[in-house]
């Protein structure tokens, strides 16, 4: 007899994004339905930009900067969540997005990874990649990709 399958620990990579605040409120319902704890993360490479004779690589104080931004912008986002409090854990991490929230899912012991995905397609999907994809490619967790709103 197989054990029916259950949920306590739900990770969901966020971007802030309306996309992303959709893959949270199913996460928020499943984590409902099971009594299942929410780990919302937010995975971020420091900007750079390069020309042909010239680059821009952020200062420290502006990665402090960013640091602090995002750490509100989750907070906030956890604040959002209708859960009690003790049940939402924030993770803020400096990485490659798709390799970290794969890293976070499994150090963390969870059982599912809620994403979204913005549908991008053509040249923008060629250039940006899709996290969505290789999390769902990668995982050895099972992962629910969410399609992102329709305007």
């Amino acid at each position: 007899m197989t054990k029916p399958w259950s949920v306590t620990r739900i990770l969901c990579p966020t971007d802030f994004s309306a996309a992303s605040d959709a893959a949270i409120r199913a996460a928020e319902a499943i984590a409902q339905s099971f009594g299942a704890r929410i780990d919302l993360v937010h995975v971020w490479l420091p900007p750079v930009a390069m020309a042909y004779d010239a680059a821009f690589i952020p200062t420290p104080d502006q990665i402090v900067g960013y640091t602090n931004d995002m750490q509100k912008n989750l907070a906030a986002t956890a604040a959002r969540i209708s859960l009690p409090a003790d049940r939402v854990d924030r993770h803020l991490i400096q990485g490659v997005p798709w390799q970290d929230v794969i890293a976070t899912a499994v150090s963390k012991g969870c059982d599912l990874i809620v994403m979204s995905t913005h549908g991008r397609t053509g040249l923008t999907h060629f250039v940006m990649g899709s996290v969505a994809e290789r999390v769902v490619r990668s995982s050895p967790v099972p992962v629910l990709v969410v399609p992102a709103p329709r305007p």
